[in-house]
């Protein structure tokens, strides 16, 4: 049930040379996953993705090229969600495998994170073991803030549980399953594709029938692309930021607050129903 996010060591020459630990080229694909990794490592790592880019749309710059030769130890979500970085990572050495679930936004997955966050302890303590212990105590600091914040989430959630919410596609299922909600609807499988017809008047009916009800889009999302589908009803338009796009990528609790903005979101729109 799970997929891979994939962790690529070059391990070089670090076992021999302990004094080139403390500089360790970290690169990781996208800001969630680099606000992870740079938690756990205790040190500033990069991400290719560090602006208002499309995962799904994204084309390697040179400087993109270079950042890849140049890293001792690259972190990326796989070819399903990062499809552009395939061809150059082949390239790359001693490869080790942590899966996580069949949805490729694996850091939505509230239930599968500690799994994320033991692979990346696991795979810096093989490029730098003198620093295990700081690994250890900073991925144990990160899990319990994630679970505070997911055991509050919950239980304020628990008024709103049958409040009736429609997503644009299934990007937070794992999300949703986390905060003990469940989404009534899905625009389409992926931000991809289109609505279909049939779909359309499956979703107007379901609209017509649990209005007032709440719609959550993606960030980015061109909102007309939904009009034909909710006008007429009472509906509530809010916008869920699983990128982070909006927020302060140097925030050195990125991660955080990127889940902490989801809640706000998904709150802020169901207590208006």
């Amino acid at each position: 049930m799970f997929k891979k996010i994939i962790v690529f060591c070059c391990l070089l020459s670090f076992f021999a040379n302990k004094a080139h630990c403390e500089e360790t080229k970290i690169l990781s694909s996208i800001l969630p996953l680099n606000s992870i990794v740079s938690k756990i490592s205790n040190q500033k790592t990069n991400a290719l993705l560090n602006g208002n880019y499309s995962v799904h749309h994204y084309s390697l710059k040179p400087s993109d090229l270079k950042q890849i030769n140049d890293a001792d130890i690259i972190f990326w979500g796989g070819k399903e969600l990062e499809h552009f970085l395939v061809k150059p990572v082949q390239e790359k050495n001693n490869i080790s495998f942590l899966k996580d679930n069949e949805n490729p936004h694996f850091w939505l997955n509230i239930e599968k994170i500690n799994n994320v966050i033991n692979e990346i302890k696991v795979a810096l303590t093989n490029i730098n073991p003198n620093n295990k212990k700081i690994y250890e105590e900073n991925s144990d600091n990160l899990k319990n803030k994630i679970n505070e914040i997911i055991e509050k989430a919950k239980n304020d959630l628990i008024p709103y549980s049958n409040k009736p919410f429609i997503v644009g596609h299934d990007a937070f299922d794992d999300f949703e399953k986390a905060l003990g909600i469940k989404n009534i609807g899905i625009i389409s499988p992926d931000e991809h594709h289109e609505i279909t017809p049939s779909n359309m008047i499956k979703l107007r009916k379901t609209i017509e029938q649990n209005q007032p009800i709440c719609i959550f889009l993606e960030t980015g999302t061109n909102p007309n692309k939904i009009m034909p589908l909710i006008e007429g009803y009472n509906v509530k338009l809010t916008y869920l930021d699983p990128m982070g796009i909006s927020l302060n990528k140097d925030d050195e609790n990125f991660y955080i607050s990127l889940i902490q903005n989801l809640i706000n979101n998904i709150k802020n729109c169901l207590n208006k129903l």
